[in-house]
């Protein structure tokens, strides 16, 4: 789970992501994959979990799950985690870092919110690395709520932002304020997302595009995104599959989400865990 006092926008409301756990073919490489090629820092093993995160703090668990089966095509489940790194310069001084380590990367877009780097881990689950702009900067829609945005998907200015890395001291790991910002999901359909994770969960609508939801709490840009890009249609999903076991939200005692229980599920299995700021589960 992620610090209580973070400087991240992401975890100035009321929710925020804390943590998200993978079930791994092979949990051993795949550790290995998130701390060369990403950057993280192993917190904690066992002979079935490892933890990685950064500063001692852990945010990305991996369960070994050798039999586990591949995720199907066209199924729900993890779209990407993406790991919020604190500023512009951060995000530059990591792909410079990353690039010199020859990882593969997907793409890298300007979210007008957000910069964002996008690559695959070894097992097929999405990742995105980001960084976010000022919220006074943010576009909203006219006539909009005010936890509405306007987001963009562009191509970033790459060379823009590894000049503002220029500025830092290289580093090999991701900064110590780095945590999981948000996670994007594979849903069936957006209009169950919407009341599930809009009316169910109390998260605000905050962005929508075809086949997308996006929502969050405290006026951040989003915490859940969902979308049916691949997996349009799609029913639950096998329990047993490798990939997403669960995602961890941060809770305060006034957010509705605190009165659901500590264990729950959205419509496609998408396994949900709420736990308090203390880490005491709800």
């Amino acid at each position: 789970m992620s610090k209580s006092k973070s400087p991240l926008q992401s975890h100035q409301g009321p929710v925020h992501i804390g943590s998200v756990t993978l079930r791994a073919r092979n949990m051993a490489a795949l550790a290995v994959y998130y701390e060369s090629s990403i950057g993280l820092t192993r917190i904690a093993e066992a002979a079935d979990k490892i933890t990685l995160g950064s500063d001692g703090v852990g945010y990305l668990h991996l369960l070994a799950a050798p039999d586990a089966t591949p995720e199907p095509r066209g199924s729900a489940g993890l779209f990407h985690t993406a790991f919020l790194l604190p500023s512009r310069a951060e995000l530059g001084v990591w792909f410079k870092a990353a690039h010199g380590r020859d990882v593969r990367f997907d793409g890298a877009s300007d979210h007008g919110v957000s910069d964002a780097f996008y690559l695959t881990d070894p097992e097929g689950n999405g990742i995105e690395v980001y960084a976010d702009r000022p919220p006074a900067t943010w576009a909203r829609p006219a006539g909009g709520k005010p936890h509405d945005v306007l987001m963009t998907t562009l191509a970033m200015d790459v060379a823009g932002v590894v000049a503002e890395g220029a500025k830092l001291q290289p580093r090999a790991l991701f900064p110590d304020a780095a945590a999981i910002g948000h996670v994007h999901l594979k849903v069936g359909d957006i209009t169950e997302a919407q009341a599930f994770y809009g009316g169910t969960l109390g998260l605000d609508r905050t962005y929508g595009r075809p086949g997308a939801a996006f929502f969050a709490a405290g006026g951040y840009h989003h915490h859940i995104a969902t979308n049916t890009w691949s997996s349009a249609g799609a029913g639950r999903r096998d329990p047993n599959c490798a990939g997403l076991a669960a995602v961890e939200f941060v809770v305060d005692g006034g957010h509705v989400m605190a009165s659901l229980g500590n264990s729950l599920s959205d419509p496609w299995g998408n396994q949900l865990v709420a736990t308090t700021p203390g880490g005491a589960g709800f």
